[in-house]
Parts: C-alpha cells; sequence; structure tokens
C-alpha cells in the first residue's frame, strides 16, 4: 500500500473509531449508568482521542483527526439518539431528530477540545517520549 494511502485510511479510519468510543461513553452518560461528572464527559475522551497523535504522522493532519472525531462522534451520538423512532414510528422521527442534535450540540462542543488536547497529547508523546 502505498504511504499516502495508508495516512489518509488512517486519518480516517482513527477518528472514526475515536467518536466511536466518545459515542458510547456519552451514551453511558445520557442513560444514567454513569454519572456526568468530569472524568467521563472530558478526560476519557481525551485518553480516546491520544492514539490519533500517536499514528498520524503529522502534526496539521493529526489536529484535523482530532476534528473528525468529534465529527463522528457527532453523527454517531445522534444516530444512538434517534433509534427510539424506528420503534415508535408514531411520534415521528423529526421529533427524534430536532432534539438529538440539540442534545449532541452541547457535547460536540466539549468532544472538539477534547479531540484536539487528545491529538497535540499524542504528537508531543510520539516526538519526545
Amino acid at each position: 500500500m502505498y504511504e499516502k494511502n495508508r495516512d489518509i485510511l488512517v486519518l480516517i479510519l482513527m477518528p472514526m473509531l475515536t467518536g466511536l468510543i466518545n459515542s458510547s461513553i456519552y451514551s453511558y452518560v445520557t442513560l444514567s449508568l454513569v454519572p456526568s461528572a468530569a472524568e467521563y464527559l472530558f478526560y476519557l475522551p481525551v485518553i480516546a482521542a491520544i492514539p490519533i497523535g500517536l499514528v498520524i504522522a503529522e502534526t496539521g493532519p493529526a489536529l484535523i483527526g482530532g476534528f473528525l472525531s468529534a465529527l463522528f462522534f457527532f453523527v454517531f451520538f445522534i444516530i444512538f439518539l434517534t433509534t427510539p423512532a424506528f420503534f415508535a414510528p408514531e411520534l415521528g422521527i423529526a421529533n427524534f431528530l430536532v432534539s438529538g442534535i440539540a442534545l449532541s450540540v452541547g457535547y460536540f462542543l466539549f468532544i472538539i477540545v477534547a479531540g484536539l488536547l487528545g491529538a497535540v497529547i499524542g504528537t508531543i508523546l510520539r516526538e519526545f517520549a
């Protein structure tokens, strides 16, 4: 596999995995299985985003990967929040979609900062460790 193709593939797959991990953490918070404390809302997403900076070869694409992880989180979390509409179609999927987007926007800001911070920490670890 060519080096550029590998970099593009890693730039897509690592943020997707991080977004999936972050959406599962926030789904546990939404379902009240874990408390809504800073450990779950910020620190665990930062730790989940560290591999983005460790794996992606340059700092610029690593930061892009941190932002992409937030976009993937947004998509996965909205899918998680709108899934009950398929079990109760008489309530309307639009209502679930609007509430899912409204709830996800606040969490999206946390995930942007956590993803960028995790990518920077991973880049620093890669360079100096």
